[in-house]
Order: structure tokens, then sequence, then C-alpha cells
């Protein structure tokens, strides 16, 4: 017997989303006392190797270009500059 997948209606999809945002953007009241967490990025060799590169002519360690690059992807999703998805970044500015 198959059952009938349903999919959750937009204003449930869309309360979830902003329960979700409320929570990860929660920061601690001073930064200089929170934990530090690593998180694990990975990738194929010839793409490291590019990014690697490429910032590494800007003097910056690959590690933080990309902690650069994910708070400023961040901080565009919360002007609503930018949507995301597992489809890629959006740009909404145009």
């Amino acid at each position: 017997m198959a059952t009938k997948k349903t999919s959750p209606d937009r204003g449930s999809v869309n309360k979830a989303t902003i329960a979700a945002s409320a929570v990860v953007t929660q920061t601690p009241q001073d930064k200089s006392t929170a934990k530090s967490k690593m998180i694990p990025v990975r990738m194929n060799e010839i793409d490291y190797n590019r990014l690697k590169g490429l910032f590494g002519a800007q003097g910056l360690p690959l590690a933080r270009a990309g902690n650069l690059a994910l708070f400023y992807v961040a901080e565009q999703l919360e002007a609503g500059r930018l949507s995301i998805s597992k489809a890629g970044i959006i740009d909404r500015r145009g």
C-alpha cells in the first residue's frame, strides 16, 4: 500500500523558517567568552588548491577567508539581499 506524500503549506514553512532563523541568529552577549566550534568542509583537491591560491594571494589563510565569506553571506541573507537553498545562492537585489 503506497502512502501519499503531502507537502506542508507555505505558511507552515515560512513560520518554521522564521523560528529556525531566530534560534540560529542568537549570539552570546559576550563573544570573547563564547566557545569556538570547528565545521568540516569537504571539496575536491582541484577546488581546494584554486581557493587556497586565490585567497593566499590576498594574504588570507583559507580558513579565515571561509569565515569571512560565511559571515558576508549571512549578513546579506538577513538583509534580504540574497536567498539560499540547496540549489544555490540567489541575488535578490535586481
